[in-house]
């Protein structure tokens, strides 16, 4: 009866065990998304497929691990954003199969050379994406055709921009006054 007993006593610790490791994971969820929210300040920028970008510009990536990189266009904030994701085992062996699968009216835009390419930016050693797209065009086909593809979660990067125009109004309203 003892044998059973120390079983079922086996069995019971291991499912508080386990019990535990959830909850532990749904409070570093819940502390990731806080962090995440203090570090947007509560803004979040979130985009229907009708809305441009047209105007404004990156400054800053904040990444869920709370690195922060600075960046001066679309075309470096989309990159080091396929960098950071191409970090995980997993989803760079994902986007090598993805390699000259995504493509666009003309080119590959996923490519394991940058043969072909018109503006090929390296992600990796064998792994290239083309840079000559139009801003929206970048960002929606590597969000639906590579992010989405690896099972990338880049929701809860944050992304920094701003409007020069605006920034170039206040300059010159303050050299006014």
């Amino acid at each position: 009866m003892e044998k059973n007993s120390t079983f079922f006593d086996s069995v019971c610790l291991t499912r508080v065990e386990q019990s535990r490791e959830q909850m532990h994971q749904k409070i570093d969820d819940l502390y990731d998304e806080l962090v995440q929210k203090i570090l947007m300040e509560e803004k979040r920028l979130t985009m229907d497929d009708g809305e441009q970008l047209k105007g404004l510009k990156p400054s800053r990536l904040l990444f869920p691990d709370g690195s922060v990189v600075t960046v001066q266009n679309w075309r470096q904030a989309i990159l080091e954003i396929l960098r950071e994701c191409n970090k995980d085992p997993i989803r760079h062996d994902r986007m090598m199969r993805l390699c000259d699968l995504v493509a666009g009216r003309l080119r590959p835009l996923l490519s394991g050379s940058p043969k072909g390419m018109n503006v090929p930016v390296m992600i990796d050693e064998g792994l290239y994406l083309e840079g000559k797209l139009d801003t929206e065009y970048l960002i929606k086909t590597v969000r639906d055709q590579i992010l989405n593809s690896v099972g990338y979660d880049y929701d809860k990067i944050g992304l920094v921009v701003y409007n020069p125009k605006q920034e170039m109004v206040q300059k010159s309203q303050s050299m006014q006054m």
